[in-house]
């Protein structure tokens, strides 16, 4: 079972993780959805440029109505260590290869005969991690996946799966 489970479960090449271009220190605008605080990534930011991925480089930008709010922000530069994991740029995010995923093993099967369905549990791990993944993406995921029996044979049922499986990896 576990080939079969293998070949019809499309694991993504690699996971990628958003690093933004700009971090802002507080006072950070309230209505200012896209605004990061510099605040709550700083240790990983430090980390990446200790390691030689990214470059920081400090702004001091003056705002407000009356001229009266100095705001510091810090530019995320790739390096070209950094920029080897660069998937790709979109406006101000870079998004960087995490890791890539591998299909562990298939834990437990359960078949409903009466319906002609099947839940099928198996762990995916986190292989080949970059130095943006997560300590949390080193751990292996238990995941479910949906199967409905045809006359042609079992056949996965992308949607239910998907919508099962979307917290993972969050």
């Amino acid at each position: 079972a576990t080939a079969e489970i293998k070949a019809v479960i499309e694991l993504p090449e690699y996971e990628e993780v958003e690093l933004q271009k700009v971090y802002f220190e507080e006072p950070v605008k309230a209505s200012c959805r896209e605004c990061r605080s510099y605040e709550s990534k700083s240790e990983e930011l430090e980390a990446w440029r200790e390691e030689g991925l990214i470059r920081l480089e400090t702004e001091e930008h003056i705002t407000g109505r009356y001229n009266d709010i100095t705001q510091i922000l810090h530019h995320v530069i790739l390096t070209e260590v950094g920029a080897d994991y660069l998937i790709r740029e979109e406006g101000d995010t870079y998004f960087m290869r995490s890791h890539s995923l591998a299909f562990e093993e298939v834990t437990g099967i359960i078949t409903n005969h009466e319906e002609k369905s099947a839940k099928v549990d198996f762990t995916i791990s986190s292989r080949d991690a970059t130095p943006f993944a997560s300590s949390d993406s080193r751990v292996p995921v238990e995941m479910k996946a949906y199967f409905t029996n045809y006359d042609d044979g079992w056949r996965l049922d992308k949607q239910k799966t998907y919508l099962l499986n979307l917290t993972a990896f969050d």
